[in-house]
């Protein structure tokens, strides 16, 4: 009988610790899940975190923007206007709405009037998608232009390396050789509407 109660009370003592043990590994595996869902939250924590101050800044951009075209068109209403407009535009183009912004708030600081903002925007967007120019290097340039109100032989350079074959349309155009227009461009003979002419000839 004594035999049989030492044989029992060891058999106790092992299931006893089989469920300490087992009780340990459930106690293990709690906390990891525990720090399995802190860390999962400390995640989705930083991505909303994120994702609110990208959020904050692209409204801050975009108020800054409409402060900008405010102050271009001289009105609320027509920044509003001219806004929509370029989302529009940028919808039914490859480019993105920030280039188009972009664009925009920079040719009307060089004088673009917004009743010829759109038409312009897709003139020099074409000429930008045929030659690989950049999009808004190209507004600039264009712009720049439309304020000196001539072209020089420096900006027929910079047109003509970017792919642009604006002394081929300008020959056509003034009905003289293209070493000729060489030499109009250093003597400052061209002016800007013979550039606007020729974005509207190469992408009508």
């Amino acid at each position: 009988d004594n035999g049989q109660y030492v044989a029992a009370v060891t058999k106790t003592d092992k299931a006893n610790k089989k469920a300490k043990k087992s009780t340990g590994t459930l106690k293990s595996g709690i906390n990891k899940l525990k720090f399995a869902y802190i860390a999962v939250a400390a995640v989705i924590g930083g991505v909303m975190v994120k994702a609110i101050s990208s959020f904050v800044k692209k409204a801050a951009d975009f108020e800054q923007l409409r402060v900008s075209f405010t102050t271009f068109l001289g009105s609320a209403e027509k920044a509003k206007t001219v806004l929509a407009q370029l989302e529009k535009f940028s919808i039914v183009t490859p480019l993105t709405i920030d280039k188009v912004n972009q664009a925009g708030k920079a040719l009307l600081a060089f004088g673009i009037e917004s009743k010829d903002l759109i038409g312009t925007l897709r003139r020099i967007g074409d000429v930008s998608s045929a030659t690989g120019k950049d999009f808004n290097d190209l507004a600039v340039i264009y712009g720049k232009a439309r304020t000196q109100g001539t072209l020089f032989a420096e900006d027929i350079n910079q047109l003509t390396e970017s792919g642009i074959p604006i002394i081929k349309e300008f020959a056509k155009q003034l009905g003289v050789t293209e070493g000729e227009v060489k030499k109009l461009g250093s003597e400052g003979k061209i002016k800007f509407a013979n550039l606007d002419q020729a974005f509207k000839d190469m992408t009508g």
